[in-house]
């Protein structure tokens, strides 16, 4: 099957916006299919693996893309698109074979907060909350700004470092205390 854009549409709206999948023939290249979806969907996620579920993305609700396939699926790459799920990939028919996969599967978007009159929203809670994303170390925001990395090893070879307003307010410098040095 040569696979183009106008193809995958055409396979999408075969599935259409429910939950469901598709079998494609086997002549069917599915690291193209998986390229044409990127080029669409953007970067995809890797929801199983030599036959293995990744918990992390089913944590995050992809699993329903692995309903109709059960424990046959064998590779799925997975994109959230809007209120929609969708995989490529490959996957056991009822004989055994391992055969491209397309499916679709309904995605929960939570809905933003909402704000009182006069409220502002802060737009990165809301990214977080959509997205499901926590910071690295899983470390909320604090309000403060993070102490940069060249800091300490400044401090270590040169002496400590202060900012001080030598030309009046509006022009701070950065003042070595071990040299008196400027910066």
């Amino acid at each position: 099957m040569e696979l183009t854009q106008a193809t995958v549409s055409d396979l999408l709206d075969r599935i259409g916006p429910e939950d469901g999948c598709l079998h494609l023939p086997g002549d069917t290249d599915p690291q193209e299919l998986t390229e044409l979806l990127g080029d669409r969907y953007g970067a995809p996620r890797t929801l199983v693996l030599d036959g293995v579920a990744d918990p992390a993305a089913v944590e995050s609700g992809g699993s329903d893309l692995l309903l109709p396939f059960g424990d046959r699926a064998v590779t799925l790459r997975v994109w959230a698109y809007g209120g929609q799920w969708v995989g490529a990939g490959t996957a056991r028919d009822g004989e055994g074979i391992v055969r491209p996969v397309l499916a679709v599967a309904r995605r929960e978007v939570p809905e933003p907060p909402a704000a009182g009159p006069g409220e502002g929203v802060d737009w990165v809670e809301r990214l977080e909350r959509i997205t499901g994303w926590t910071p690295a170390g899983g470390r909320r925001r604090t309000g403060r700004r993070p102490r940069p990395a060249w800091a300490p090893r400044c401090r270590a070879t040169t002496g400590a470092w202060s900012r001080r307003s030598a030309r009046g307010p509006s022009t701070p410098t950065w003042t070595c205390t071990r040299s008196r040095g400027r910066i």
